[in-house]
């Protein structure tokens, strides 16, 4: 219940909240950097899930005026994707608040946008097969037309 409470604060911007937020996040990033840094990577852009949500929600709510989404009773928003074997997906919860998939909607648009890309692969581990399924179900029900060119290559779990 508290995180529940923070997040709601944190989406509506409660000054402590979000500089508790930043202070733990600036931690995370800088550990990040240093590692990329050391490993010689960098990378063009960087979307951080954070800067993501608040165009994914616009993107859901629009998708609500457009039925690809529908309202439960409890007010969460939702994707019905029994059709594609993948029931049932909730993109708001019913407070309002972001789910993780609200966030790579976004980014995944904003990506595709910005780059003006066809297509997109995600290289990430198999335990998020489903995830990604749901996700470019989403984005083709949305009329992405690049929707159908996105691509998961999952591979096994890494032991280092």
């Amino acid at each position: 219940m508290a995180a529940q409470t923070m997040l709601q604060e944190w989406e509506a911007g409660d000054e402590e909240t979000v500089a508790l937020w930043k202070q733990m996040n600036e931690w995370v990033i800088d550990g990040f950097n240093k590692t990329y840094e050391s490993l010689g990577i960098s990378f063009d852009k960087v979307y951080l899930e954070s800067e993501q949500y608040l165009f994914g929600k616009e993107i859901i709510l629009d998708g609500l005026e457009r039925d690809v989404f529908y309202r439960r009773e409890d007010g969460a928003i939702e994707c019905d994707l029994s059709v594609e074997k993948l029931d049932r997906k909730v993109v708001l919860r019913s407070d309002g608040t972001s789910v993780y998939i609200t966030q790579d909607i976004g980014t995944t648009v904003n990506k595709a946008e910005d780059f003006g890309l066809s297509g997109q692969v995600f290289v990430v581990g198999n335990e998020q097969i489903y995830h990604f399924k749901v996700l470019f179900s989403i984005l083709e029900k949305l009329g992405y037309s690049w929707a159908g060119n996105l691509t998961h290559l999952a591979y096994g779990m890494v032991n280092l």
